[in-house]
């Protein structure tokens, strides 16, 4: 479904244009949204939510609750990311008003054996994608505006979805007696739910779900855990997932790097900068596995949510990070057990791509020097999202200019290699954002 929407406009502007400094006052990005639709009756919006408002963080569409696959595996973070991205879309400013606030408690209640789930149900609109050539509205001056027909009625641009997802607020629990719990704080909709299901994957299928329910889980390993929900007469569904930890298992903080250090550069006039974390398996480097982080507008959430930088650390670690990653992915991958990781966490992400290239090759010949000198092993890189362009651009100029990096295998996890394809009405309100930002 192609909406006619802006938010990942506005990253794309943001990203090639570097409209959002460290001077940019707290409220700038949110100011030019509010501009664009001061025109628009947001009070006709008929959810109170209207996509084209917010900063959607995740693809609601890849969330709609109609499909299962692994793209839509929900963890915590994406939970609380899809939240924040529906709160930002809340043109009554009077809805989801506490989202921060829940987060944290979610996050930080009782954990253990005893796992709380986060729901997250609730109807949004979306202006269709032909509302420019059917004339639903008008894009004048930078702003949206109603548009009505000859009789003076109001036409209707809007059109109606859904996200559905749902997360645990651990991802780990020792093996034996689980209790799964849904508190009424946890259920975040604006729909009348008529039931709830729940498979804990241990092969039983789907059972109704009312405050808590204690599912036996007798040995260590990943399991998939599966919500249906009843809205309307229709059923949606979502999945997350848990790891069931052997006894033995010792649960832990998220452990730090063995080594870390910040890499730097300058390109055209500005200092570019990225942390280096390194996770061993021994007491030296072998078999590096090099994770380039992706794009993590960390200055733009913290814009939208009032969220305010360290200015004491050298490099924002923003929503994806080597902590996050490591705790929630490579610790119970195979990988971890054959290779060294090496996480590499932007300082900026909306930096030229040729500048944060440029910096990886730095990071990548410092890698080279500090690995164990009878290290003959090759390199692996994996660059996500938008560090697949970055890994992908680096590799080619290191090659170009003769320059041995010692990669021999090259991972690009979910890169727009082809670009992105925005419709025609979007790129109008590119157009007012580069006009409205310059």
């Amino acid at each position: 479904m192609n909406k006619f929407t802006i938010p990942a406009l506005i990253c794309a502007l943001l990203i090639s244009n570097k409209a959002y400094t460290q001077e940019t006052n707290n409220t700038e990005i949110r100011d030019y949204l509010d501009r664009m639709f001061e025109k628009t009756q947001l009070k006709r919006v008929p959810t109170g939510f209207l996509l084209d408002y917010a900063v959607d963080l995740v693809d609601f569409d890849n969330y709609n609750g109609r499909f299962i696959t692994d793209s839509n595996c929900v963890s915590i973070s994406t939970f609380e990311n899809a939240l924040v991205s529906l709160q930002s879309a809340d043109v009554t400013k009077r809805q989801l008003t506490d989202a921060q606030r829940e987060l944290y408690y979610f996050r930080n209640e009782d954990k253990s054996n005893n796992i709380n789930l986060g729901v997250l149900f609730y109807r949004y609109n979306y202006i269709s994608e032909d509302a420019l050539s059917a004339n639903k509205i008008q894009f004048i001056d930078g702003q949206v505006i109603d548009n009505y027909d000859n009789h003076g009625n109001w036409i209707n641009p809007y059109e109606e979805s859904e996200i559905f997802c749902f997360s645990p607020n651990a991802h780990e629990c020792d093996a034996g007696s689980v209790n799964f719990r849904l508190n009424s704080e946890n259920l975040f909709t604006n729909a009348n739910i008529e039931q709830i299901e729940f498979d804990a994957g241990l092969g039983n299928g789907f059972a109704p779900l009312q405050n808590s329910a204690v599912f036996y889980y007798p040995e260590a390993g990943r399991y998939e855990i599966q919500l249906k929900i009843k809205a309307n007469g229709i059923w949606y569904q979502s999945h997350s997932y848990i790891d069931v930890l052997s006894n033995a298992t010792v649960h832990q903080s998220a452990t730090p790097p063995n080594d870390s250090y910040v890499i730097s550069t300058t390109f055209n006039g500005e200092k570019l900068s990225a942390l280096v974390s390194n996770y061993y398996r021994g007491t030296s480097l072998r078999n590096p596995f090099i994770v380039v982080e992706g794009f993590d507008p960390w200055k733009l959430t913290n814009a939208m949510y009032g969220e305010t930088a360290d200015r004491n650390a050298q490099v924002q670690l923003g929503t994806t990070n080597h902590l996050d990653f490591k705790e929630n992915y490579w610790k119970t991958s195979s990988l971890s057990r054959l290779y060294d990781l090496i996480y590499i966490d932007w300082n900026d992400s909306i930096e030229d791509i040729k500048g944060n290239a440029q910096l990886l090759q730095l990071i990548i010949q410092e890698i080279n020097n500090k690995r164990d000198s009878d290290d003959t092993s090759g390199i692996v890189l994996m660059g996500q999202s938008m560090g697949g362009l970055v890994a992908r651009y680096t590799l080619t100029s290191m090659e170009n200019q003769e320059k041995n990096h010692n990669v021999t295998t090259f991972i690009s996890h979910d890169t727009p290699h082809l670009g992105a394809n925005v419709p025609l009405g979007g790129l109008y309100f590119t157009r007012s954002l580069i006009s409205i930002v310059r």
